[in-house]
């Protein structure tokens, strides 16, 4: 009778349930005989982990969505707050490789649709270009490892997010993940601040992450920060706040970090911010932020201002003057085909070597478009360039559309996309490696989600205001 009972019972658990009671048996019993399985102390703690895996794995072929939020959320934590090793050998490319299996498996399974947006095609075709250039590469293995980042960026900023992000609801999720890359950037340096201290005149740091990285992640997350504010209407005073405070966290770590780059890039941003009525206020209560910590706490802008006054000993370019001379060096050497992919930091060795004494394992131009040039020719760097062109250009016309329509709750992100890429470019144009970066990829796929949605969101037609929602009848 019994027997039946728990028969009748299991029978009336939904799937996934009832697959999660039997994985966590399944899990207890390997537990306790994982001693026999794998001789070590360690062994229930694997048993574990790898059961935590399969089961996570499984999940993501479940909900696809949530393997893409994954891999998005790691991709953003700078380099560096993550032990190399593991952030680069198996962790981010590993969850890249499993969001793009779970998304095709849904494709298959309910017979999606697969979009390649202009921007996509252009970037394949970069991309197959930059194979091409394999053949007359001197540095292979650079040159691979290179075009297999570029590949990484390409699926999940590119093929993934364009076809993953189609609704409002999505869209909202997506802001949300890159949000709590925020959070975890403003309680990491906090804790580096209260536990380490910081002295004037020194540049902060996180970990191991580039000082320069540091505002620039600050920049990327605080898109999705903004946008929490500015879509939410439960707790709208409440997220405003927030989002305030988060944007003072942003410039004074920036400052903090000394980057000139990414400080005139902040400005750049708060400046477009006053052009727009939807961020204005952000604008505002920057310029009081700035106005009263000049007053209260001015040594927080001392390593800034010691760096652009050139008190430090270093250049107003810092070095980037003599590596940008020896790429156009290079350039002038093979200006139409370049000297393949992934090379640049190794071909302008000889034309350093009279420079610097110690001899140098690889240098970076520290620019994008010199990078490309050199390693691409004209031709790579045309067709690089053509991908944020496509993308511009679809912003543009997804803007005009917009404006014209009823889909007056998207213009709020309008602001603060095109005021974040219009400062981001100012850091990417003088950055090591930001022709491959994934803040780099992030804005493209910024530029391009507003083209999808209009189209596929089926509330976009009505207006998100705290007094009237108008939702279109069903036909």
């Amino acid at each position: 009778m019994n027997n039946h009972r728990h028969a009748f019972l299991f029978s009336r658990m939904k799937p996934g349930v009832a697959w999660t009671a039997l994985g966590v048996a399944v899990t207890a019993v390997l537990s306790g005989f994982s001693i026999l399985i794998l001789p070590s102390s360690l062994a229930p703690f694997t048993i574990l982990v790898a059961a935590g895996a399969v089961f996570f794995a499984a999940v993501c072929f479940i909900k696809p969505s949530i393997a893409l939020y994954t891999a998005l959320f790691f991709s953003l934590i700078p380099a560096g707050m993550i032990q190399p090793e593991i952030y680069h050998s198996w962790l981010n490319r590993g969850l890249v490789i499993l969001a793009l299996a779970a998304w095709i498996f849904g494709v298959i399974t309910h017979r999606e649709k697969i979009r390649f947006l202009p921007t996509a095609i252009l970037a394949l075709v970069f991309m197959g270009w930059g194979l091409a250039s394999l053949l007359w590469a001197s540095t292979l293995s650079a040159g691979t490892q290179q075009l297999q980042v570029y590949i990484m960026r390409f699926a999940i900023f590119l093929l993934l997010i364009p076809n993953m992000i189609k609704t409002r609801k999505r869209l909202n999720q997506m802001m949300g993940v890159i949000a709590l890359d925020g959070l975890a950037l403003f309680l990491t340096s906090l804790w580096i601040l209260v536990t380490d201290g910081y002295s004037p005149g020194a540049r902060f740091t996180i970990f191991k992450v580039n000082e320069n990285m540091v505002g620039v992640a600050a920049m990327i997350t605080l898109a999705g920060v903004l946008w929490q504010a500015a879509h939410r209407r439960r707790f709208y005073r409440l997220w405003n706040i927030l989002a305030g405070i988060y944007l003072l966290f942003a410039i004074g770590i920036t400052a903090l970090s000394g980057s000139r780059g990414s400080t005139i890039s902040l400005v750049v941003i708060l400046a477009v911010f006053l052009l727009w009525r939807s961020t204005r206020r952000w604008a505002v209560i920057a310029l009081v932020f700035l106005l009263l910590a000049v007053l209260i706490y001015p040594a927080m802008f001392t390593t800034m201002v010691e760096r652009f006054l050139l008190t430090q000993g270093d250049t107003l370019l810092n070095g980037r003057e003599f590596t940008w001379q020896a790429s156009w060096k290079v350039i002038q050497s093979s200006p139409l085909v370049g000297t393949g992919i992934g090379g640049s930091r190794f071909v302008i060795l000889p034309y350093l070597a009279h420079i610097f004494s110690d001899p140098l394992s690889g240098a970076a131009v520290h620019n994008p478009i010199l990078t490309l040039w050199v390693e691409t020719g004209l031709i790579g760097l045309l067709l690089y360039l053509s991908i944020p062109g496509a993308a511009v250009g679809s912003f543009v016309l997804s803007l005009r559309t917009a404006r014209r329509g009823n889909d007056a709750w998207l213009l709020p992100y309008f602001a603060i996309i095109s005021s974040i890429a219009l400062g981001y470019i100012l850091s990417w144009y003088i950055g090591g490696g930001m022709q491959s970066d994934f803040s780099y990829y992030m804005i493209l796929s910024f530029l391009l989600l507003p083209a999808v949605i209009q189209k596929e969101d089926p509330y976009s037609t009505y207006s998100e205001t705290p007094t009237a929602a108008v939702i279109p009848a069903q036909g």
